[in-house]
């Protein structure tokens, strides 16, 4: 699923090079399209989590559309102890208020798919492993600041929704609420807004 979206990804950043015939920036052929890393901080399985990512869109006026990807790990290696790996990847769509102004509003909602693996070390190399699907909806709101034509800081809070998709014999180990909760969000905005 990374792979796919990653592609997704790099299409669009081609595509949008494919319109551009005097500069990237400040041209009005150009299309409106930005490429952010994403950094999320929340709270994931009862411990404080970063999940790192990237995501792209295209701006149609004041909204914006396209696709993102998240992901954290969290390596343990010492028996009785496990590894979490939480990923999230799908649709990101938006509406900036006021855009042009120097620090403005905007309110933004992820909703993807992804999955949770826990790799419980009972001792070394014997590992047993547990896994769910899930479905995210992350709405957010939050502000971002002009830095230059090309760049904008953006920070955000929202609430991220979490379901299980298909549980396979993790009732026990995986529980779906231990995903759901507050995040905070910083992006770096990066394209011909």
């Amino acid at each position: 699923m990374k792979n796919i979206i990653l592609s997704v990804m790099l299409f669009i950043l081609a595509l949008s090079n494919s319109f551009a015939q005097e500069t990237v920036f400040n041209s009005s052929n150009s299309p409106p399209i930005h490429l952010s890393p994403l950094v999320e901080i929340s709270q994931i399985d009862d411990l404080a989590g970063i999940s790192i990512g990237a995501g792209t869109a295209i701006f149609w006026g004041d909204f914006y559309t396209g696709l993102y990807f998240l992901n954290h790990s969290n390596k343990n290696p010492s028996p009785g102890n496990y590894d979490l790996h939480f990923q999230h990847g799908g649709l990101w769509a938006g509406y900036l208020l006021n855009p042009h102004q120097l620090l403005h509003f905007q309110a933004g909602l992820k909703m993807g798919y992804g999955s949770i693996t826990k790799d419980y070390i009972i001792v070394s190399n014997n590992i047993d492993r547990y896994s769910s699907n899930i479905f995210i909806a992350n709405p957010t709101i939050g502000a971002a600041l002009n830095l230059t034509k090309f760049m904008k800081l953006g920070v955000n809070a929202g609430y991220r929704f979490t379901t299980g998709i298909s549980v396979f014999e993790t009732e026990n180990f995986i529980d779906i609420k231990d995903y759901r909760g507050m995040t905070f969000e910083v992006t770096l905005g990066i394209g011909n807004f």
